[in-house]
C-alpha cells in the first residue's frame, strides 16, 4: 500500500494540532512532580553577609551571582502563624526560592529592600499572605501556586520593574494581586480566578503592562486601576467577576486593547475621573449592566472600533456616558445593525449613547469589528480540540510506520 498521500494528510493534521495556542498554566505549572521536601523551620536572612553565611551553614547551592545564584529549594516549612515563612532583607544578591510549600505562616515569602529575587514553582497556600515585597525591584514571581491565604495572594508595596507571570492564584480571601507604587510592573499570562475580593488591583503604579491574562469568578472586580498613569492592558479574559470586568479611578492615559470581557455582574468597564484612556479591539459582551459607562469627570475618553454584544437589556444603549468629549466611533452594536443603503458598511443611522452627555456613535459598524482572540480560549476548547488532534495524529502515525516496516521484513 501506498501511503505517500495518507502521511502528508496527517502531517497537515499534526500542524494544525501543534499550532493551536495551548495554555501552559494549570497543564504544566506543577514542576514539584514527586520530589521530596525537607522540613525546614522559618528562615530569617538580613544582608548580604548574612545571607552568605546561611549558604554556607545549610550547604544550599550557589555563589550569589547572577549565573549561579544561590538557590533555597524543596523545603516544606509549615506555620507557625506569627512569621513569616521565608523573610529575606537588604540584599542584592542574586538568589532563586524554588518548590517549596509554605503554609500556615503570617507570610509565606516576604521581601525586604531586596533586588534579583526569582520565586518560582512554588505551593504557598493558607498564609496571612502569599508573597509580599516591600521597597524591592527587579524580582521576579512565576509558576507558583497561592491559594487561600487571608489576605492577599500577592501583595507588592514599593517594589517597581516587578514581572509577576505564569501564576495560579485563585480561592484567596482577598484581593489575588495587588500593587501599590509599584510602577513599570509586567502581570502577564496568571490565572487569577475565584478570589473574595478584586482580581487585580493596582494603585499609583504607572507604566504596568498587563497582558494576556484569565481574570474570572472574583468576588469584586477583574482588573482595577487606581491613581495609576500609562497603563497597557492587552489580551486578557476578564469573565464572571461579580461587580465590574475592568475599573478605572483617576487611571489616564491608558491603552486597552484585544481583551475579551465577558459575562461580568455590573459593568463590563466602569471609568470614573479618567481623562485620555483609549479602548480599541475589545470585546464587550454579556455583561450585565452597560458595556462601558463613562462617569462624570470623565474626559477625553476613546471607544474606537470595538464590539459590544448582548450588554444590558432592550429598553437601555450598551454604553453610558456621563463625562465630557469623549468619543464613541466605528463600534458594532449587535443590536444596531441597519439600515446600510449604501453598503459602505456602515450604518446610516447613529447609535444613541445612554447619559447626560448625549454622545453618540456616528459610524456604527454593519458586522462584528473582532473575531474572538485565542485568549478568550487559553483554557477551554481550542486546547481539547489540539490535543486530541495531536492524539490521533501521533497514534495513526505510529501505526502507519510500524506496518511498513513489517511490510518490508516480510
Amino acid at each position: 500500500m501506498d501511503y505517500r498521500n495518507l502521511f502528508i494528510f496527517l502531517a497537515i493534521i499534526l500542524g494544525m494540532a501543534v499550532s493551536i495556542n495551548f495554555p501552559t498554566q494549570g497543564l504544566f505549572n506543577d514542576n514539584q512532580q514527586t520530589k521530596s521536601y525537607i522540613n525546614h523551620d522559618p528562615i530569617f536572612i538580613d544582608g548580604n553577609k548574612h545571607f552568605r553565611a546561611t549558604i554556607i551553614a545549610k550547604n544550599w547551592f550557589g555563589d550569589g551571582s547572577e549565573s549561579t545564584p544561590y538557590v533555597i529549594d524543596r523545603l516544606r516549612i509549615i506555620g507557625p502563624r506569627s512569621s513569616n515563612l521565608i523573610e529575606i532583607r537588604n540584599t542584592d544578591l542574586h538568589f532563586k526560592i524554588n518548590n517549596c510549600i509554605l503554609s500556615g505562616g503570617n507570610g509565606g515569602i516576604f521581601l525586604s529592600n531586596v533586588k534579583n529575587g526569582i520565586i518560582s514553582y512554588n505551593n504557598i497556600s493558607k498564609n496571612v499572605c502569599g508573597i509580599s515585597l516591600n521597597y524591592s525591584t527587579n524580582n521576579i514571581i512565576s509558576w507558583d501556586t497561592i491559594t487561600h491565604n487571608v489576605l492577599e495572594g500577592i501583595f507588592l508595596d514599593s517594589s517597581r520593574n516587578s514581572k509577576l507571570s505564569d501564576n495560579i492564584i485563585t480561592d484567596n480571601l482577598w484581593t489575588g494581586v495587588e500593587l501599590w507604587d509599584s510602577g513599570n510592573s509586567n502581570l502577564s499570562d496568571n490565572l487569577v480566578t475565584n478570589n473574595n475580593g478584586s482580581g487585580i488591583i493596582l494603585g499609583r503604579s504607572g507604566g504596568c503592562f498587563i497582558s494576556s491574562n484569565n481574570v474570572s469568578s472574583n468576588k469584586y472586580t477583574g482588573i482595577k486601576l487606581l491613581d495609576s498613569e500609562s497603563c497597557i492592558l492587552l489580551e486578557n479574559f476578564i469573565v464572571h467577576n461579580n461587580l465590574n470586568g475592568i475599573s478605572f479611578g483617576n487611571a489616564s492615559n491608558a491603552k486597552i486593547f484585544n481583551n475579551i470581557v465577558l459575562s461580568n455582574r455590573w459593568f463590563g468597564i466602569r471609568i470614573y475621573d479618567s481623562r485620555r484612556n483609549i479602548f480599541t479591539n475589545n470585546t464587550l459582551s454579556n455583561n450585565h449592566r452597560y458595556g462601558i459607562l463613562l462617569e462624570s469627570s470623565s474626559k477625553d475618553n476613546k471607544v474606537i472600533q470595538n464590539d459590544f454584544i448582548g450588554n444590558y437589556g432592550v429598553d437601555y444603549s450598551q454604553a453610558f456616558d456621563d463625562g465630557e468629549t469623549n468619543e464613541f466611533l466605528y463600534n458594532y452594536w449587535d443590536e444596531w445593525t441597519s439600515p446600510d443603503t449604501n453598503a459602505d458598511g456602515v450604518v446610516d443611522l447613529s447609535y444613541l449613547i445612554d447619559g447626560n452627555a448625549g454622545n453618540q456613535d456616528k459610524h456604527p459598524l454593519v458586522s462584528q469589528y473582532l473575531i474572538i482572540s485565542r485568549t478568550s480560549d487559553r483554557y477551554g476548547l481550542n486546547t481539547i480540540i489540539g490535543l486530541i488532534l495531536l492524539i490521533i495524529t501521533l497514534s495513526v502515525l505510529t501505526v502507519l510506520l510500524f506496518k511498513q516496516k513489517s511490510m518490508r521484513i516480510f
